[in-house]
């Protein structure tokens, strides 16, 4: 059975393609240094990135379908002289006998069995080609859809920003953390600390609370030092502000969410 031609006129070139969803490149290129900055990860560079997504640029549909046509139209061209030739043997075996007719024939079926094979060859090949021309444009189509169909702004509902204020707290990276400009970046984050900053700003709002093993708010062994310690301080004492009272709200729930973490590492690690 003979493939159609192969349709290398039709739909976009592969470059045509590439282009149309590479701006889904800017996600690698916004989150994948962020990702390299976790201690342990192992992140492909973006260059990297966009070098395998370029792979198949320049790649020209077009000229491989037309020589997909060529070799199908070799292919039969072939068989039909193939078929004259096979009509003439048997012609030929009707009006020569003898030894040397009988030489002839065995002669020319080889010679044709030959040619069968040769045809049969030529025929997978058209058959391959046409078939790669469609392969090729669909394998390049869906891996630039998928990139293209990436969230270039977020990751998980965060974005860049976000994500850079979490590495800071996060301590990660061994770096002075400066509690003043990164918490307000990670309330923008995490809807619990948007309440809790809402309500340490409140003018009826006082030191933070903490519940207790009953459910009852109480206020951090942390906080409760640091007032002891200024009654009994003759030195002057900075009144809390809103503002201040937010930063350390912000703080003191990174710090239980921090150890919460290195205990459950802790546990993790004697387990094993």
């Amino acid at each position: 059975m003979t493939p159609p031609p192969a349709s290398s006129g039709d739909g976009a070139s592969i470059d045509e393609i590439l282009d149309a969803n590479a701006e889904g490149l800017l996600y690698f290129e916004r989150f994948l240094p962020l990702a390299g900055r976790v201690p342990g990860v192992d992140v492909p560079q973006y260059q990297d990135v966009c070098a395998r997504y370029d792979e198949q640029r320049g790649l020209n549909l077009g000229a491989l379908g037309d020589d997909a046509d060529a070799v199908g139209a070799v292919s039969a061209v072939l068989a039909d002289q193939l078929e004259e030739q096979i009509q003439l043997r048997r012609v030929l075996q009707l009006r020569w006998h003898g030894d040397a007719g009988e030489a002839v024939q065995t002669y020319l079926s080889a010679e044709q069995e030959k040619a069968s094979q040769f045809l049969a060859s030529i025929e997978d090949s058209h058959q391959t080609m046409c078939a790669a021309v469609d392969v090729l444009r669909d394998a390049v189509t869906d891996k630039a859809e998928l990139v293209g169909g990436i969230d270039i702004d977020l990751v998980d509902g965060k974005d860049v920003d976000q994500i850079d204020a979490i590495l800071v707290a996060s301590g990660v990276e061994c770096l002075p953390v400066d509690r003043e400009s990164v918490f307000p970046r990670l309330a923008s984050a995490f809807e619990d600390l948007k309440d809790r900053r809402a309500a340490a700003m409140s003018p009826t709002s006082s030191l933070p609370r903490w519940p207790n093993a009953a459910g009852a708010g109480s206020t951090p062994s942390s906080f409760r030092g640091c007032k002891v310690r200024a009654r009994r301080s003759s030195e002057h004492v900075e009144p809390r502000t809103p503002l201040s009272e937010a930063v350390w709200h912000w703080w003191w729930t990174f710090w239980a969410v921090s150890t919460s973490h290195r205990s459950t590492n802790s546990t993790t690690a004697v387990g094993r």
